[in-house]
């Protein structure tokens, strides 16, 4: 490609998910490392309020949101309480070109393991890429943001050093799914939204294999079951529990107009199962 068609070429858009908040001026400080590299790049605001350090909070938010972006979009995860220590910051890049760029403290990981699809993961270690000097405690301005604009500008992720195994990525943590011998599946919750509703890990598609035509089911966290699927939050009375397949493709529980999180006393790795009436 020629530098003409290089300057007609439409930055890749770049998002961003942070814990850094809105009232400091760190988003705006990396807005503005990357738009003085690629002038003109769509940069997407999906969360700052990601609560400070919880990385599980914010691989949520990337494997809810990926997917609704274009192919070749790079998408910024920056909650970094390792921030200057000797975890690594990684690239993902899938055949389509889509890349994410985060910590290895278990959202690379927990992204790989939600998104389907071969991928590669990149170590992000080429200086010539950072702005200088990196400051130890603001990665985000200074690695994440102007790499993030060179692969916005069509710097291949190869060149920002080195790719290794995703079976040697940190382990994200988040409970897994696996099937039980008893018949259904049991997860765990992976993320509370702003309403109290609890995201399972548990994708809609396995609910097909419990709630067959005719068949009632159970979905149990802790010492209470949910009887049955519902479509919406109003297909119960308000102040019920209510189950159901939620928008990110994920088993959802939530109370009508009320707070799950606080009635079942649930967090973050809270064991759930769904199983067929009869089998619990």
């Amino acid at each position: 490609m020629n530098q003409t068609e290089s300057r007609n070429t439409p930055n890749r858009v770049i998002t961003l998910i942070t814990d850094f908040g809105m009232e400091d001026p760190y988003v705006g400080m990396m807005k503005g490392v990357v738009l003085s590299a690629a002038p003109g790049t769509v940069i997407v605001d999906i969360t700052h309020t990601i609560s400070p350090y919880a990385y599980q909070e914010a691989l949520m938010a990337a494997v809810s949101t990926i997917p609704c972006f274009a192919a070749g979009t790079v998408h910024v995860v920056v909650v970094d309480p390792g921030v200057g220590g000797d975890r690594r910051i990684v690239g993902i890049e899938w055949p389509d070109t889509t890349v994410v760029l985060a910590p290895d403290n278990g959202i690379p990981e927990g992204v790989i393991a939600q998104l389907p699809g071969v991928c590669r993961v990149i170590e992000i270690v080429n200086p010539a890429y950072f702005r200088h000097p990196v400051h130890a405690t603001f990665h985000g301005r200074d690695i994440f943001a102007p790499v993030a604009a060179a692969l916005a500008t069509g710097v291949p992720l190869s060149d920002m050093g080195p790719a290794f195994s995703p079976g040697d990525l940190t382990a994200s943590l988040i409970p897994s799914v696996r099937e039980l011998a008893s018949g259904g599946f049991e997860g765990g919750v992976q993320g509370i939204d702003r309403f109290g509703n609890l995201i399972t890990t548990i994708p809609e598609t396995l609910l097909l294999n419990i709630q067959t035509a005719g068949d009632g089911c159970c979905i149990r966290i802790g010492d209470v079951c949910i009887d049955a699927l519902s479509d919406t939050f109003s297909s119960k009375p308000v102040g019920d529990l209510v189950a159901y397949p939620g928008s990110r493709g994920w088993l959802e529980i939530a109370v009508n107009q009320g707070r799950a999180d606080e009635r079942l006393g649930a967090g973050i790795g809270t064991r759930v199962v769904v199983q067929r009436l009869g089998r619990v």
